[in-house]
Formats: structure tokens, C-alpha cells, sequence
């Protein structure tokens, strides 16, 4: 193997954050944490509870890959949420080795839902929604369309890198998931309305060349397409960020600067007092 492919192959699987740890809990417009992490708290907590009621109310929940993301994405998101809110008060456990690692297996599960998420809106939408279903409209904008809303949000303000060799990641994931789906139409398995499929769009059971071309279209080729246009608008971000904003320079935090601005504050302070004193000396000359 030549030492490119190497290389290339390492960046694939290189998860690493490395001095960028900070990218992945702030705004990359904001220099402060704790609105990152409050954005993150309201955001998990919402996905969350929206995880837990699907997986109470809707019928054979393990099926569909909308629930099968969704359930990644609330994961994701209350790992980040958690790690917004520890490091916003302790800045120095960015070099802490189990933080590390938590903070890479969040940029893995980053590339799932990054990808996925729109994905799922844009092929419901496309494909499976009908406006004669009973289902409320509501239900399908919270499941199908705010969770890509989501993905677009979180790309124009956080810091969030993005690197096109994780491309494999939402590759695999969609492909353990058509796996699953081959297991369980052969294994008799059946919709939420007794249906041999699915989805109706995938049917084995009636056009299994159709349904076998859709999902090597979904896995190679639409899933590397919006896993580059991410990735393009994070360089498009990063690229306005540095050239209007900063001119280059690092994001900065609130936790970092205070201890600086409580030592210069001091050293002004002790300064002032120490002329004050000075002014009140009273000198008194001694009598020859």
C-alpha cells in the first residue's frame, strides 16, 4: 500500500480532535460556551422527549429508518449537550483523555444524522408522504422535516467540523440498516399495516430490482452527494468566518479570559492603591 492510500485511509478513520476540540461546543460566530450549551440543552431536550413519545406511540418503531435516525440524533445531541455544559465551566478538560474520546464519538455520530437527516426530509417528502394520510401534519414536520432543519442550523452557526473521509460513516449506517430491512422481509416481517414491506417505495415482494437499484442509488450516491454539500458549505463557513470576522484567529472563551482579566484587574487595583498610599505620606523633616 503506498504511502498516500495510508494516509488517506488514517484521515478516514481518524476521529481525533486534536487542538480543534473546542470547534465542537461553540458558535462559530459567538466567543462565549454557555449559549452553545443552553442552544444544545433546549435542542436534546426537545429531540429527546419527541424520541421517547414515538417509541411509546408509534407502531413498530424499530423498523423505519426516520426512528432508527432519530434515536441516533437525540443520542448525539444529549452527549453534546452534556459536554457543551461540563467544559463551558472547566475548559482545561479539553486535554482530559476520556473527554477526547467522547468528544470523537460524537463527531461519528455527527456524520450520521449531518447526513442523514436531510436525507430522510427530502426522500419523505418526495416519496412517501401523501396528503390523504391520516397522520397529522404536525406529526410529520416534527419526525421529517425540523430534524433537517436542524442539521441546516447547526451548519451556518456552529463550529462543527466536517471532513469528507468520514463519508463512509452514513455509508455503513445506511447499509446496516438495509440489512436489517433484508433480515426482516425475509423473515416474514410486516409494517404498521400488515404490509410485506417497509416502505412502499422499497418492495421486494413485488419489484425487487427496482427496490435493490433504490438502495444502492440511496447508499452510493445520495449519501456522497450531501455528505460533499455539507462539507463544501462548512469550508463556505469557515471560509466568510475568517475573512470578515476574524482574520484567522481562534474563537476565544469566556472561561479562558477571566482568570487574565481577574489578574489585570488585581495588578490595576494594587497599583491604585500603592499611589493612594503614596499620596498620604506625610514627610517631616528632622531638626539638625
Amino acid at each position: 500500500m503506498s504511502s498516500g492510500c495510508y494516509k488517506r485511509l488514517r484521515d478516514a478513520v481518524d476521529f481525533s480532535t486534536g487542538s480543534n476540540s473546542s470547534d465542537f461546543v461553540t458558535f462559530q460566530w459567538c466567543k462565549f460556551r454557555w449559549p452553545f450549551a443552553i442552544y444544545r440543552f433546549v435542542v436534546a431536550a426537545y429531540f429527546f422527549t419527541l424520541m421517547i413519545l414515538c417509541a411509546v406511540w408509534a407502531k413498530k418503531y424499530i423498523i423505519f429508518l426516520t426512528y432508527w435516525t432519530l434515536t441516533v440524533f437525540a443520542g448525539y445531541l444529549i452527549l453534546s449537550a452534556v459536554l457543551c455544559i461540563v467544559l463551558s465551566d472547566n475548559p482545561a478538560l479539553f486535554s482530559n483523555a476520556l473527554v477526547r474520546g467522547l468528544l470523537s464519538i460524537c463527531w461519528f455520530l455527527y456524520n450520521i444524522v449531518a447526513t442523514l437527516n436531510p436525507i430522510i426530509a427530502i426522500i419523505y417528502w418526495m416519496l412517501v408522504y401523501k396528503p390523504t394520510t391520516q397522520t397529522p401534519l404536525i406529526h410529520n414536520l416534527t419526525i421529517h422535516f425540523f430534524n433537517g432543519v436542524f442539521v441546516v442550523f447547526n451548519l451556518v452557526v456552529s463550529a462543527q467540523p466536517h471532513k469528507w473521509s468520514h463519508v463512509w460513516v452514513p455509508m455503513l449506517y445506511a447499509s446496516l440498516y438495509f440489512i436489517f430491512m433484508g433480515v426482516w422481509y425475509k423473515a416474514g416481517g410486516l409494517n404498521e399495516h400488515e404490509k410485506p414491506y417497509v416502505y412502499a417505495a422499497i418492495d421486494f415482494s413485488t419489484d425487487p430490482l427496482k427496490s435493490a437499484l433504490l438502495i444502492v442509488g440511496l447508499i452510493f450516491i445520495a449519501i456522497p452527494v450531501v455528505h460533499t454539500i455539507i462539507w463544501v458549505l462548512t469550508k463556505l463557513r469557515l471560509f466568510i468566518y475568517e475573512k470578515c470576522c476574524c482574520r484567522g484567529t481562534r474563537v476565544t472563551t469566556l472561561s479562558s479570559e477571566l482568570p487574565q482579566m481577574v489578574q489585570r484587574m488585581s495588578i490595576s487595583s494594587t497599583h491604585d492603591n500603592n499611589l493612594e498610599s503614596s499620596e498620604h505620606v506625610v514627610t517631616i523633616p528632622m531638626s539638625p
